[in-house]
């Protein structure tokens, strides 16, 4: 392997133009960490040795690529990565850049080439943004904050080389399924650099990496989590209507649950403060029982960092600790006090913002 690696990075010669004019163009949009000298051999050292002619790549070809972020790089090398492609794409790959088909390369940097694509595959033990503090600081939602600030390493597939009929959506749907099998090893986000979209992981993530639009269908299932200053005073008015209201909410919650032909498919659900491990959170459960002045139910969202806790396991809060409810009557939903300050909150500083630009 450290043979085939140095010969791979050190056929830096020949290069033509249109690939290496490729490559300076992607890294212009922003894909951070890549190597020009290192991309520009891997590229070389497969031009030479494909066993026929592809389509010629143009700089102004749109730039196909996601990444995953983690907090530990997986570990990968030729076979994992040959699995992993075999076991997405159906396909059987050869170790070198001798076959048809073919795994070659070593971390950071990997080759993938089928009958009628080529792509790198980057492997980097360091963050994806060189500025992390200054992009955490543009970025409200915590569960974003979080993934940014926490991750330390990431992993991306780009597209270098398609057949010239090609639609985007199956060409992202390709690298999502292999994409895919890494998240499987504690992946913290999905990053598609064309769109500077950042999607926390869950498992509606998976969906839709797996699904045949994944570009469209990438989005996260967990309510947004905005920071509010504790002594803001509409959202203090708003959880104390909350609280006041609150009997509104039990009264039609046991009205539910003596039905016996109630719609199992609408959720009574409240948003409780959860301390765990030193740290709070507001976050919201679906309420299963009110017993005494307790409320028991199943977390609705993932916890930002709330230790083990997870979306769906079983908590219970008191009454008092509520600050929020919600539960759908016909076509409206009831309650959300807390709601619409967030939403007024995120409307004023994209307002701001705006005014700033």
């Amino acid at each position: 392997m450290t043979i085939r690696c140095f010969v791979i990075i050190s056929a830096c010669v020949g290069m033509s133009f249109a690939l290496s004019a490729w490559v300076t163009a992607s890294l212009s949009l922003g894909v951070v960490g890549l190597s020009l000298g290192l991309v520009s051999a891997v590229l070389a050292a497969w031009h030479w040795s494909a066993k026929e002619s592809t389509d010629e790549i143009s700089e102004e070809r749109e730039m196909v690529s996601m990444v995953a972020l983690f907090k530990q790089l997986p570990v990968l090398d030729e076979t994992v990565l040959a699995n992993f492609a075999e076991r997405a794409w159906d396909i059987t790959f050869e170790i070198g850049d001798d076959a048809q088909t073919f795994v070659a390369g070593c971390s950071p940097l990997f080759v993938i080439k089928t009958d009628k694509r080529l792509y790198t595959v980057n492997h980097t033990d360091s963050p994806y943004f060189e500025n992390v503090d200054e992009v955490v600081g543009e970025v409200a939602e915590m569960r974003m904050r979080h993934v940014l600030e926490n991750h330390q390493s990431w992993i991306s597939i780009d597209l270098i080389s398609e057949p010239s009929d090609t639609d985007l959506s199956e060409e992202y749907a390709l690298i999502g399924q292999l994409l895919n099998q890494f998240l499987h090893q504690d992946g913290l986000a999905i990053l598609i650099p064309q769109q500077m979209r950042l999607i926390p992981w869950d498992k509606s993530v998976e969906s839709a990496l797996v699904g045949s639009n994944p570009l469209k269908n990438l989005s996260s299932a967990n309510a947004p989590v905005i920071p509010v200053e504790d002594n803001n005073p509409k959202m203090l008015a708003a959880v104390e209507c909350a609280r006041a209201k609150w009997p509104q909410f039990e009264s039609a919650f046991e009205a539910f649950m003596r039905d016996e032909h109630r719609d199992e498919s609408r959720k009574f659900s409240v948003k409780t403060q959860i301390t765990y491990g030193g740290r709070t959170e507001y976050i919201w459960m679906i309420v299963t029982s009110i017993e005494n002045q307790i409320i028991y139910g199943t977390l609705a969202n993932q916890p930002v960092a709330l230790g083990n806790l997870a979306a769906g396991d079983r908590v219970r809060v008191s009454v008092g600790q509520l600050s929020d409810w919600v539960y759908p009557d016909g076509g409206l939903m009831i309650g959300g006090f807390t709601i619409k300050v967030l939403s007024d909150q995120a409307n004023q500083k994209a307002n701001e913002k705006k005014m700033g630009t």
